[in-house]
């Protein structure tokens, strides 16, 4: 309660203190500065500031040329001496960039050639699945033909013309039934899904199967093996040659060492071996 009291008190004594303030303001200025704002700043229009810069005389544009051309030398220079020093990032930077060029220009090479030949390919295997299933039509109609003769005549209980070989003609009356008809082309349709779908899932396989392989190619730990496997292959050229060369000086030396014991042992038994002295 005594500060709520004491409250009017307060304010006006921050009232007569920014009144002091603004009587200090005008004795130094002599004038009052913010009172000459307020009523100047409505009648001040802003303007956009000029683009040019101000040269007030000759003089201050060529020191401002002059200025300029020394920045322009500075970065220059500058330029030059940070090129040098990165020369070599920046040639190992070009190497790379074009070595990751050429690798996706024969990745798209590769592809292109995949492509061409899967399509001849495929024409190819169109063409053979074709006549395969041309051919599987008629081995399941011989089939059908040989079961329906082979029922029909133990039907008949014709043990005769069953052990005799010879088969009905397609002529006859039996293969224009309705009934035979229909279960001909449903057996040959039913094969015909089934081998497709048979075909279907081996392609996918053999494309997964290629797909993943060129994947292990492009592998890093491929390549490394592939590196060491043919590291090994030359380690093992150099000591099959180093040691048929050993061989071979082995076999020289064993012949000479032979030929001078064999001279000596004739020499020892008194047969001649020089032919001019044995044609004496």
């Amino acid at each position: 309660m005594n500060e709520l009291r004491s409250l009017p008190h307060v304010l006006e004594q921050m009232e007569v203190l920014q009144l002091w303030k603004k009587q200090q303001l005008i004795a130094e200025h002599g004038v009052n500065i913010i009172a000459r704002n307020r009523a100047t700043s409505t009648f001040q229009v802003l303007q956009k500031p000029s683009q040019t810069p101000l040269l007030p005389s000759a003089t201050d544009h060529k020191l401002h040329q002059a200025k300029k051309r020394k920045q322009e030398l500075e970065a220059a220079r500058d330029q030059n001496v940070q090129r040098i020093v990165v020369r070599w990032q920046t040639r190992h930077e070009q190497r790379a960039e074009r070595a990751r060029r050429v690798h996706i220009q024969s990745q798209w090479l590769l592809v292109v050639a995949l492509s061409e030949s899967s399509k001849k390919w495929l024409t190819r295997f169109y063409e053979l699945h074709q006549k395969r299933c041309e051919l599987l039509r008629i081995l399941m109609i011989k089939r059908l033909q040989r079961y329906w003769r082979r029922r029909t005549l133990e039907q008949r209980n014709s043990l005769q013309l069953l052990r005799s070989g010879r088969g009905i003609p397609l002529s006859s009356a039996f293969f224009r039934m309705p009934v035979v008809i229909r279960a001909v082309t449903k057996l040959q349709r039913n094969i015909r899904v089934w081998l497709e779908r048979k075909h279907h899932s081996e392609r996918k396989e053999n494309v997964a199967l290629i797909v993943t392989a060129w994947f292990e190619f492009q592998d890093v730990k491929f390549r490394r093996i592939i590196l060491r496997f043919r590291k090994r292959v030359r380690d093992f050229q150099v000591m099959w040659r180093s040691w048929r060369a050993i061989t071979a000086a082995r076999i020289k030396l064993m012949l000479l060492v032979w030929a001078k014991v064999e001279r000596k042992a004739k020499r020892r038994h008194g047969i001649v071996t020089d032919p001019q002295l044995r044609a004496q």
